[in-house]
């Protein structure tokens, strides 16, 4: 069996490599070896060049004062997180009043360079390193609170995101992160540079290395947005899309060209102090893993050339930080100071480079300054339009219009929050701002996980497809795989003018659902509740945060025994009714889950009769609502209500809600409630209050404690004794940890039992679909 599949798989590759054999001539063969020695030639001019200008030199060791000092260029190699220890170098390369005149740098390098070449001092580039949120500059999702809410109901539940191209073909993305954190934060720490096209404008000049993905080769960037450039330089393979310029694209210098002494020798420099920082290469042996192994491919040309641009440099300092996880931003203060360390054990040779008369002044660059923007011009946009770029546009000063550069970020956020968006870039000449938007109108196929620990595991499959136009159109296909499956076609219409918009839903879907039954703390049976459904609802959106509509609803819904006791006859049903409700929605929030700020509330009145009026009739109404607080940095408070209220002739038993578990879901009016599982108590009439307190211990990891108290009727189930509202109250307590997990947000708590002295241990993991 063996053979034979060896044999197969070399038929098959040798049948699938026939498309690209082909018959060469003699004079393609000459005209090939023609361009490589073309190539060769230019290579061996450049390092004529270099080597000229090397030898015209004095050696370091026999420098003598003269009339005209030599030229000093400063090179910074990539290392990540490592990069901290080139402001150690600095600081002692400004005791010395060594003078720098030329700087490049690759990746981390191409930063802190961008930074002293832009007229930042020693001190205030430390301050930035060692506050800066680096961890945030790997968040990708776009602000919460800018997107729109068809985004926070329906797309916000899948961790996975893949793209359907036209041909239906999965495509993968060509990186982890967009990245657009970065570039703004760049953007910002870089402000005072804003509207230089011409590197060897700033104060010192500046080049940034990165490699041109379509050639393999290293490109010296000396013009354009300084912003851009250094992020092209850093742009990691693999972890960061690829950074696109035209028909070009380019990604972290460091695969080329590490340490570009060369790059400074041609801007001009005599002398080359190169700052190395870079890990040692991963040796490959039996143990070695699959990403090692791609590392060790994807470095071979770089580390090469590392080789050669050390033996370029005059002064080569390197400090011990080489094992160092390249995007470990712990420790940076014990970076930057072995990258003084390194750098005074080169003391006696840069004494000979001090110039203290040299020292120029490279704070000329206005810090704060504010720009007004007459003229919007669009690059590469197909779908976003000048109309939404000026509603989007912050007011600014409220006598000029002027903007600062946290107006700016603001901007380009609340554009890159639209879900067509994949990055933005800008910049300004004069009164003029051009936006590259990169726009992605991808059919996508999203994946989600729920599991509950009352319910079980829940797989969500989701199909999005947008169309734009004077009307935008979302359709999408939900699946839920589960002991509970449901499936839904899904209908958005949307249309905006001003900071309204105009939207309308239509869904149609079957689905099913538990209906627990608890006698005190044990579940007792289990029925199933299957819903066939078709919806339609319209309404006004105000600024992405509120929604007011109506809506009407057709179900057939069948419950069923499952499992267990078969005496709960009330919650035994099969009817078709319709259900006509109004609505208002308002959620600024800045997370779904495990928020730090902002306010989330929901209201629905609604009523649900039979067509011929008899079988089914009920009306209502519901609220829920939610408040966060921040009382510091990582401590937050949540205050929350919800309540609601149906009462009619004949109530489907689903209709009710189901009081228990973490989670609310107001769709199927599940009400989390510490102290209870999941649908432990049916009310048809409730009030819930909590009070919270959410701690960060760590990025993403939470300590919760929480203590709520509920009234309620629940005259449903014969077998309960009766309660009324505000004659018994009920409270719960409890607390654990929560962790927003790349497949979705976590939650392990332990609660008091209500019905017992015993206690609840409930998980969950995921999101509601």
């Amino acid at each position: 069996m063996r053979k034979f599949l060896i044999v197969t798989a070399l038929i098959l590759c040798s049948v699938l490599s026939l498309g690209n054999t082909m018959v060469q001539d003699k004079e393609e063969r000459l005209k090939a070896i023609e361009e490589e020695m073309n190539l060769l030639k230019k290579r061996m001019e450049t390092l004529e060049n270099i080597k000229m200008k090397i030898d015209m030199e004095d050696p370091l060791g026999s420098m003598t004062a003269s009339e005209e000092r030599p030229k000093i260029g400063l090179v910074l190699s990539g290392g990540g997180a490592k990069g901290a220890a080139h402001i150690g170098v600095l600081k002692v390369l400004k005791e010395h009043n060594v003078p720098i005149d030329y700087i490049t740098g690759t990746s981390i390098g191409s930063i802190v360079g961008a930074l002293y070449a832009s007229g930042y001092s020693i001190e205030e580039m430390e301050e930035i390193v060692l506050t800066l949120d680096w961890n945030g500059l790997f968040k990708d999702d776009p602000r919460r609170e800018y997107q729109s809410l068809e985004e926070k109901v329906e797309l916000e539940k899948y961790f996975l995101s893949l793209e359907i191209d036209e041909n239906y073909n999965l495509k993968f993305p060509k990186g982890v992160l967009r990245g657009e954190a970065m570039y703004l934060t760049l953007k910002e720490l870089l402000w005072r540079a804003e509207g230089i096209e011409d590197f060897d404008d700033l104060p010192i000049p500046y080049r940034a290395i990165a490699t041109d993905l379509q050639t393999g080769k290293a490109t010296s960037i000396s013009e354009g947005d300084l912003a851009l450039a250094a992020f092209k330089s850093m742009a990691i393979p693999t972890a960061l899309d690829p950074v696109r310029d035209g028909e070009n694209f380019y990604v972290d210098g460091g695969l080329a060209r590490n340490l570009p002494v060369q790059d400074v020798i041609e801007m001009g420099a005599d002398i080359v102090i190169a700052v190395d920082i870079a890990a040692d290469n991963v040796e490959i042996t039996e143990d070695s893993n699959i990403i090692e192994v791609i590392n060790r491919m994807s470095t071979y040309k770089g580390m090469e050339n590392t080789e050669y641009q050390k033996k370029l440099a005059d002064i080569l300092i390197v400090p011990d930080v080489k094992s160092h996880p390249t995007v470990d931003f712990s420790n940076l203060d014990g970076l930057i100071l072995e990258g003084e360390v390194a750098a005074r054990k080169m003391e006696y040779a840069l004494s000979k480079l001090s110039y203290p008369e040299e020292i120029r002044d490279r704070s000329g660059l206005p810090q704060d300054r504010k720009v007004v923007i007459n003229n919007i011009v669009l690059e590469n946009a197909n779908i976003f339009t000048e109309q939404q770029a000026n509603f989007l546009k912050p007011k600014g000063e409220e006598e000029n219009g002027e903007l600062s550069k946290d107006d700016l970020t603001l901007w380009m956020e609340r554009i890159y929050a639209l879900n067509y968006v994949d990055r933005i870039f800008y910049r300004i000449e004069d009164d003029t701002i051009y936006l590259d938007v990169n726009e992605n109108n991808a059919a996508q196929l999203r994946a989600g996980l729920n599991y509950n620990s009352d319910t079980g595991v829940t797989l969500g499959l989701l199909g999005y497809i947008s169309n734009f136009g004077g009307t935008q159109t979302n359709t999408a296909v939900s699946i839920e795989a589960s002991e509970y499956p449901s499936i839904a076609f899904k209908r958005f219409a949307s249309y905006s003018f001003g900071g309204l918009k105009l939207l309308g839903v239509g869904q149609i879907g079957i689905d099913y659902n538990p209906l627990h039954i608890y006698d005190k703390d044990d579940k007792v049976s289990e029925l199933e509740s299957r819903s066939i459904s078709a919806s339609l609802s319209l309404g006004t959106v105000f600024w992405e945060k509120y929604v007011v509509g109506i809506g009407l609803e057709y179900k057939d819904v069948k419950n069923s025994y499952r499992e267990g006791d078969r005496s709960f006859n009330p919650l035994l049903s099969h009817e078709d009714y319709f259900s006509p409700n109004i609505f208002m929605l308002f959620d600024n929030r800045n997370k779904a889950y495990f928020p730090t700020r902002g306010v989330y509330g929901i209201t629905s009145a609604f009523t649900g009769n039979s067509p011929d009026g008899d079988k089914v009739d009920y009306r209502g109404g519901l609220y829920e609502v939610e408040g966060y607080i921040p009382a510091t940095e990582k401590l937050t408070l949540r205050i929350a209500s919800s309540g609601g209220k149906i009462s009619g002739d004949s109530i489907p038993g689903q209709e009710y809600f189901k009081l228990g578990g973490l989670r609310n879901n107001v769709t199927k009016k599940y009400y989390a409630f510490y102290g209870m599982n999941t649908m432990r108590e049916y009310a048809d009439e409730f009030v819930m209050a909590s009070g919270s307190l959410q701690y960060r211990v760590k990025e993403n990891l939470y300590l919760i404690g929480r203590y709520n108290a509920v009234t309620y009727t629940s005259n449903i189930i014969d077998t309960r004794s009766e309660r009324d509202l505000g004659d018994d109250f009920v409270y719960g307590y409890g607390g654990g940890i929560g962790w927003d997990t790349l497949i979705g947000p976590m939650e392990f708590i332990i609660t008091n039992d209500v019905n017992s002295s015993d206690y609840i241990i409930n998980a969950f993991l995921g999101y509601e679909f």
